[in-house]
């Protein structure tokens, strides 16, 4: 022990002695500086020293080679600094707080600034280089390390650069190298160069144009981030990595190829690229970084390669204008907030491969018509449907063990639902707000129904009709032309079929070859499993070749053309005011016209969002004709045409004449609660509670003459119904005008519901 305590002191004392050889302080004027190794670091700067500096090359005869730590920390009234050839590397916080410094020079021997190095206030507006290829080698630790990214104004040899070359010579732009310089306009890079590095040119505003030679492999993180005056660049073969936020904010970038040995896209690689218009992906990419195209607001399509095998969270979010897409087979998750936002998307394909459905994946795709959830999927995250108001069924397969909260909140159109026997609990809020759910299709029975555990929210659901033991059915279509579709196996048929019939038009789907009655609404789950396609020669490509329409009906069109119009036609059978409106993503304009083609008026955003609402006051038995276009573009937008009621039907609901639920029409007497609410003042308007055979033959009716019931109030009015002899099999609640005018009116409501 003694000889290891008399060998450790004899290498302390040597280690000390070497110290204070090679590492004394010293002082030459306003400099305080160390020796190490035969060169020089400046360790200190008097704070008296004020205007411009230049540092020198040697100092006691030794070159200085380091500025080192915060050196010039103190310096707050320096407005000019020369760092000459020797210096080497510049320290950590080197000049922080030279709040008063306007410009720097920086010498062709610097390789290395530390972070926060140039940390310093805003006056600062020109840096100045001596040597392009020296300054692509500098290796910057941080943001604050390049003093560009105050200053913005990059100088060589004292010239304001704006168009260079970058020399032969460089084989690499290092990381952060041009960041933040706003007076570069154009940039040519030679094939000697192999790699961009990370965040070299972010921030360059001004830059409009990079040439990206074959030799580069590899574009780092950011690298050209912020640059918002690029607007399109091509990417080599060569490259085979693009890097996180590489486009971040090129705000005018409009269209980019990926080239085919490209394997990642970066996280946020193309995040807020607002202009983007289309974008290929090789099948060389296999994976999609989190947010990688988040928020391309003009990107209308992407395909989406069999290669790649994961898409991160935030990926598509907020490509409002992204109409459709396709997922390949061999993604096994949907991330978190994917498609959130992508208030256009009218269809997704999730393919088998998916087991997971991450939390806000699809939250406000308010277009989103379909969804096919696989059999593989055993979770859907929160909110993951949230507020896609424009769903009208949807499937749960037996294999989703958890629904997490809020999945399907507020999707207002939704009707059918469709849950498996495996499904033991459904979480809060799951179908909260979803009040036009109509009918439950349930794959078990009554007694595993009342097994389920429901949490708090989901009345809409234990509210609805419930068809217990579900099985699924065959729907065949018949298109009336050459084309055939094929048949439909599903509890529901829940988006309307379409077929190209030459130049016609279809207009809807009957239950009846003779196409008499109103067309069926979708979803279709009705007991009548054959459904005939009606078609019409209208084009609604002028008045005369106006679609025609009914109230309280809706009409989806696609232009092709810029500013297309689209005409309708309508024939209102009563005298009062109608509403013309429509709904969608795309900003419209309409017009309202009388049946001598003159005009009664227009509007342009008077509806939600951007879309067009003419309210006006029409006469029974005239001809009118409503115009509609997208204001800027083309697309596809639905037409509302909405005659307002005095009243509104909300539901039927029976018990027995003890007060209990019924779930069915029993064969005594029971008691029907007809409930509705006042629209509009009227005091003629009349409830009726209609009464019909299995057969759908008229038995009777009973009705109740509505008085003095406020406007916006919700009244419920209870009848005896006898059904001893067991002929009632339906109850259909509508409203009449008034005695003198007996036509049903507004909506209807049917028990059972249809």
């Amino acid at each position: 022990m003694k000889k290891f305590l008399t060998t450790l002191l004899f290498v302390c004392t040597i280690l000390l002695t070497f110290c204070m050889v090679n590492a004394s302080a010293e002082t030459d004027g306003i400099y305080t500086y160390s020796i190490s190794n035969g060169e020089a670091t400046i360790t200190e700067c008097s704070d008296s020293v004020s205007g411009e500096l230049v540092i020198p090359d040697t100092l006691g005869g030794y070159p200085v080679t380091y500025i080192g730590v915060g050196a010039f920390g103190s310096c707050i009234s320096l407005t000019s600094i020369t760092i000459s050839d020797s210096v080497t590397n510049i320290g950590d916080r080197a000049f922080y707080g030279c709040d008063s410094l306007e410009s720097i020079t920086i010498g062709r021997g610097v390789t290395s600034i530390g972070g926060r190095a140039f940390d310093v206030g805003n006056k600062l507006n020109k840096v100045n280089i001596t040597d392009l290829e020296a300054w692509c080698n500098i290796n910057f630790a941080d943001h604050y390390s390049n003093p560009l990214n105050i200053a913005g104004e990059l100088y060589l040899n004292g010239v304001l650069v704006t168009n260079i070359a970058i020399p032969d010579s460089v084989t690499s732009i290092g990381s952060r190298a041009f960041s933040g310089c706003s007076s570069l306009v154009s940039i040519t890079i030679p094939d000697s160069v192999t790699s961009i590095g990370n965040w070299a040119f972010n921030d360059c505003s001004n830059l409009a144009s990079v040439a990206i030679p074959d030799s580069v492999t590899s574009i780092g993180d950011g690298a050209f981030c912020e640059c918002t005056r690029l607007e399109s660049i091509i990417i080599p073969d060569s490259v085979t990595s693009i890097g996180n936020y590489a486009f971040d904010f090129c705000a005018r970038l409009i269209s980019i190829t990926i080239p085919d040995g490209v394997t990642s896209i970066g996280s946020q690689a193309f995040h807020y690229c607002t202009r983007l218009i289309s974008i290929s992906i090789p099948d060389s990419v296999t994976s999609i970084g989190d947010g990688a195209f988040y928020s391309c607001t003009s990107l209308e399509n992407i395909i989406i390669p069999d290669s790649v095998t994961s898409i991160g969270d935030h990926a598509f979010g907020s490509c409002a204008r992204l109409i459709s897409i396709t997922i390949p087979d061999g993604v096994t998750g949907i991330g978190d907030s994917a498609f959130n936002g992508c208030s256009s998307l009218e269809s997704i394909i999730i393919p088998d491969s998916v087991t997971s459905i991450g939390n806000y994946a699809f939250e406000d795709c308010a277009r989103l018509i379909s969804v096919t959830i696989p059999d593989g999927v055993t979770s859907i995250g929160d909110a993951a449907f949230s507020r896609c108001g424009s769903i009208k069924g949807i499937i749960i397969p037996g294999s989703v063990t958890s629904i997490g909260d809020y999945a399907f909140y507020d999707c207002n159109n939704l009707r059918v639902v469709c849950l498996p026997v495996e499904l033991k609990y459904v979480r809060n809020d799951v179908f909260k707000e979803c009040s036009g759910i109509e009918v439950v299709f349930y794959a078990g029975s009554e007694i595993q129904w009342n097994e389920m555990l429901f949490y708090s929210g989901n009345e809409s659901i234990t509210n609805a009709k419930i068809v217990y033991n579900a099985t699924k059915k065959t729907y065949k279509l018949e298109t009336n032309c050459d084309a055939t579709l094929e048949d439909v196996s599903d509890y529901a048929i829940f988006v309307m079929p379409t077929v190209e019939n030459g130049e016609m038009t279809l207009l809807g789907w009957y239950t009846n070859r003779a196409l008499s009655g109103d067309p069926v609404t979708f979803p279709y789950y009705g007991d009548i499993t054959t459904l005939y396609a009606a078609w019409t020669d209208r084009t609604g490509e002028t008045f005369d070749k106006a679609f025609i329409t009914k109230a309280d009906c809706k009409y989806t069109v696609t232009t092709i053309e810029n500013g297309q119009l689209v005409y309708f036609e309508f024939v209102p059978n009563r005298s009062k005011e109608y509403h013309f409106y429509t709904i969608g993503s795309k900003d419209t304009y309409g017009y309202l016209y009388d049946a001598s083609k003159s005009q009664l008026g227009n509007n342009n955003d008077g509806g939600e969002g951007n879309n067009f609402y003419i309210s006006y006051n029409l006469t029974a038995g005239e001809t009118y004709y409503i115009a509609a276009k997208i204001y800027n573009g083309s697309g596809t937008f639905t037409l509302v045409v909405e005659e307002p009621v005095d009243y509104r039907i909300n539901e039927i609901t029976i018990k027995d004449m003890s007060g209990n639920s019924l779930e069915a029409i029993p064969t005594r007497t029971f008691l029907a609660t007809v409930s509705f609410t006042n629209v509009s003042s009227s005091e003629d308007t009349v409830i009726i509670l209609a009464q019909y055979t299995d057969a759908d033959a008229f038995l009777g009716l009973m009705y109740i003459q509505t008085e003095d019931v406020p406007t916006g109030s919700t009244i419920k009015l209870t009848i005896p119904v006898d059904n001893s002899k067991g002929d009632v099999t339906t109850l259909k609640a509508f409203c009449w005008e008034s005695f003198d005018s007996i036509t049903p009116m507004g909506n209807s409501v049917s028990f059972p519901a249809e």
